[in-house]
């Protein structure tokens, strides 16, 4: 029942845990790094599941260490213009998928989520974060415009009052700070997360499929129109900042000064 990884790299691996949930993992290298193959794979494979009627709650996790760090800066800035051209869209798309996603959803942040690791996460309609996991936002300090798939994310799953601090701060948030935020819903020790929110799944069974997918229809209508409107306002502008000489430069600077420190361990 569900799906098995068709691709030869398995960047998304999933299997059945219990009847009708389904345990997606992130399994793209060490940290889960988001580059064109990863968000389209993770794109396919969410909408293969929206429409498994043997699906009924997925689960979504990475490794023991990092949930996910984000794009694959190194990549975005060593390939040609017309990578970042197919690139932008498709995470943009991936996005899209998450918070559309019909069934329960349930993050499952096993280690760090940053930056696009921190959208997917709070796309997720019950989210269960590891103490010492650090989750926030720094896509604006790094230099890339915050599309509004992620942005518009931010402002539905964080509480009101951290939104501008999440979004532009580029600062992360750790345990009961990550809960105050509205980044979790719950800790778990880094052993109990996915217990947890196996635990949590179950809950969702107990919903009739069809009453939470009207409801959950219902709960994100705003936020779908908000995503609409910011990218007629907007798009075009985000997606020239992503292509801008400068920009590129100053990410790619950032993207030195990263490797040429000692790389903590996570």
């Amino acid at each position: 029942m569900g799906i098995e990884p068709t691709n030869a790299s398995n960047l998304i691996l999933t299997r059945e845990i219990e009847p009708g949930i389904q345990l997606v993992t992130m399994a793209n290298g060490k940290v889960n790094a988001m580059n064109l193959e990863f968000c389209n794979e993770l794109d396919r494979v969410l909408a293969t599941l929206a429409d498994d009627a043997d699906v009924k709650v997925v689960i979504l996790t990475g490794n023991s260490r990092v949930f996910s760090a984000g794009v694959d800066l190194k990549r975005l800035v060593a390939e040609p213009l017309e990578y970042v051209d197919e690139f932008l869209p498709a995470i943009r798309q991936m996005f899209l998928r998450v918070v559309r996603f019909p069934k329960p959803l349930i993050s499952a942040i096993s280690g760090h989520a940053l930056a696009g690791g921190c959208v997917v996460a709070s796309g997720g309609d019950y989210r269960v974060l590891a103490r010492g996991a650090q989750i926030g936002m720094p896509e604006l300090r790094v230099g890339l415009a915050l599309p509004a798939e992620g942005l518009e994310t931010f402002r539905f799953a964080v509480s009101p009052q951290f939104f501008q601090q999440v979004v532009t701060s580029g600062a992360s948030f750790m345990d009961e700070a990550a809960l105050e935020a509205g980044l979790a819903d719950s800790l778990a020790s880094p052993e109990e997360v996915l217990t947890e929110a196996t635990a949590i799944a179950k809950n969702y069974l107990q919903i009739p499929d069809s009453v939470f997918r009207l409801t959950k229809s219902q709960i994100r209508k705003t936020l779908l129109e908000r995503i609409r409107e910011t990218n007629a306002a907007f798009g075009k502008e985000v997606a020239a900042l992503w292509r801008d000489p400068l920009v590129r430069k100053n990410v790619a600077e950032f993207v030195t000064q990263r490797l040429s420190k000692p790389q903590k361990k996570f």
